[in-house]
């Protein structure tokens, strides 16, 4: 699991996750899109499952979203979850 940003706000998750499964908990700093690229390639990743938020405004709508980015250059499947 991947959290980019101040660890304290990482939120807490119940992920429910069989036992025989690997998996680690790492806080980065950077650019959202570019730590969920490096770490997927240097893992390398089978499936990057991310939330995604609606766009927070004309400058996000002329970027794009974070979400998008990653879609387009991930070399993995993405699992898009909207944020209730």
């Amino acid at each position: 699991m991947l959290h980019v940003g101040d660890p304290k706000d990482m939120p807490a998750v119940c992920l429910g996750i069989p036992e025989e499964a690997t998996w680690e908990r790492v806080v980065r700093n950077g650019s959202v899109v570019d730590e969920i690229l490096e770490l997927a390639a240097r893992l390398p990743a089978d499936l990057i499952a991310m939330t995604t938020r609606r766009d927070r405004g004309f400058l996000d709508a002329l970027r794009g979203s974070t979400t998008a980015h990653v879609i387009c250059h991930t070399p993995c499947p993405i699992l898009a979850i909207p944020q209730a």
